[in-house]
């Protein structure tokens, strides 16, 4: 391991001339305190791996924590993280996995330029994030280690560019420049072909998956980025315990990670250029007061706010957040009752068709929500040996509203139906039923089939409308 200091930066000069470097270092050294702040959260913990800032002109470098161990030659200027960066308009870029030049450990970083007035480029601000740290965040379960892989991937012109996995935090040794990066390929370039399909066309799904002859489930969810999804790869033997389980986990992780980092990173790296060029002090503390509202509500605390109380965009950023995390309960609430309803109305229907001799019967109900209004129904009416009624219906509308419908049309159906043969005066009762609860606008069109097996005859009504 190479030593640090966490009270001192270090300083690498580019130019031999001893005038300019005493000048670059008494410009970076204005960042010492800005540096050791942003790197550090009020909790003490250490949550950025290294931060640091290199000028365009001379090439000079500062760093904190302060580090030995730069090889020689060492030109920040030529580092993908700078050239990024420099390239990039006004924006931060996220650029990783990278190799540290000092340490050879992978790292993620996170960059921004900052320019004068006129546009020019006066250097550049960045920090970095162990790639380690990031999947060692991800729990899961002891059973499953060695079963589930975990890609961060990208899609471009060749296929799903994998930018974070496992085997890449275990690379190490040339400072020169990324790692080789990895495309996610099947043993069938056919399975590869459905994945992206699917990719560019939904937000989330999974599929099977053979890699190097072995069967995985293949689970994905799309992030921030139009182009970028957390990929989870299960073996099938483990599958159907829990996949749900660790999709959720694996998303919420990374989505945190790239969002909050990418917007809390972002502010740090925009005050520490502030700090060094413009002399700006004062954004430290409510943006600290963010990130620890960010990290309760990754952790399951609904309840989180931020307090700021700045008088501008930051606090305006507060307030927006702090109104969004209601209404992430209240979708939760909401999402688990659908799901619930769903799964009761779906339970009413009928599982599987009756087998009547001479007669072929199939059916099937796929619905496009959570819940909706239609029926298919069928069952033998008691006291009638071999008669069997068949229902076919449809309410107006969606929702909970249509399902509701439905199902007070099917109990009164059921109980109709089994005490007379007369199929036009169970639809004409069980009209009158229906029409004195409905609310104007509510109906449903509905087909009932009576067969009689024995005597080989069937009598229908139909409750139609144009």
């Amino acid at each position: 391991p190479i030593p640090i200091s966490r009270e001192h930066p270090v300083f690498v000069a580019v130019s031999k001339d001893p005038d300019t470097i005493t000048s670059d270092v008494r410009k970076l050294g204005a960042l010492t305190h800005a540096l050791q702040n942003a790197t550090v959260l009020p909790t003490g913990e250490h949550w950025l791996l290294s931060h640091y800032a290199s000028l365009d002109t001379t090439g000079t470098h500062i760093s904190f924590p302060g580090k030995g161990g730069y090889p020689d030659g060492y030109d920040p200027r030529t580092r993908p993280w700078y050239t990024t960066a420099a390239t990039n308009g006004e924006h931060i870029t996220w650029i990783g996995p990278i190799i540290d030049a000092p340490t050879g450990q992978v790292r993620v970083t996170c960059a921004a330029p900052a320019r004068r007035h006129d546009g020019s480029l006066i250097g550049v601000v960045a920090a970095d994030v162990l790639m380690i740290d990031m999947l060692d965040e991800i729990e899961l379960p002891q059973d499953m280690q060695g079963q589930v892989k975990i890609m961060l991937v990208t899609l471009d012109d060749n296929g799903a560019l994998i930018h974070a996995k496992a085997e890449y935090a275990k690379q190490g040794g040339t400072s020169r420049g990324p790692i080789t990066l990895d495309y996610l390929n099947a043993d069938d370039p056919a399975q590869t072909d459905a994945l992206l399909q699917q990719m560019q066309s939904t937000d989330d799904g999974s599929l099977g998956f053979t890699i190097d002859s072995k069967d995985w489930i293949l689970s994905y969810q799309r992030l921030l980025r139009g182009d970028s999804f957390v990929v989870v790869a299960i073996t099938r033997e483990t599958i159907d315990s829990v996949a749900d389980n660790v999709q959720h986990e694996v998303y919420t992780v990374f989505n945190d990670t790239i969002a909050s980092n990418a917007g809390i990173g972002g502010a740090v790296i925009a005050a520490a250029v502030a700090v060094a060029f413009f002399g700006a002090r004062s954004v430290t503390r409510p943006v600290h007061s963010l990130v620890d509202t960010a990290s309760a509500i990754a952790s399951g605390d609904l309840d989180a706010t931020a307090s700021v109380r700045t008088g501008d965009e930051l606090q305006q950023l507060a307030d927006a957040f702090n109104d969004m995390v209601p209404k992430l309960r209240d979708q939760l609430a909401v999402r688990e009752s659908l799901m619930l309803a769903k799964e009761v109305q779906q339970n009413l229907l009928a599982s599987e068709p009756p087998r009547l001799p001479g007669l072929d019967i199939a059916s099937r109900s796929i619905y496009c929500d959570e819940t909706g209004g239609d029926y298919l129904d069928f069952f033998p009416v008691e006291g009638d040996s071999g008669k069997h009624a068949f229902f076919v219906a449809d309410v107006t509308g969606h929702g909970i509203a249509a399902a509701l419908l439905m199902t007070t049309a099917r109990a009164l159906l059921r109980t109709r139906a089994i005490e007379t043969d007369d199929i036009a005066n169970v639809l004409t009762r069980v009209n009158a039923d229906l029409a004195r609860d409905a609310q104007a606008g509510q109906f449903m069109t509905l087909y009932y089939l009576l067969i009689e097996p024995e005597s080989r005859t069937a009598s229908w009504v139909s409750a139609g409308h144009d």
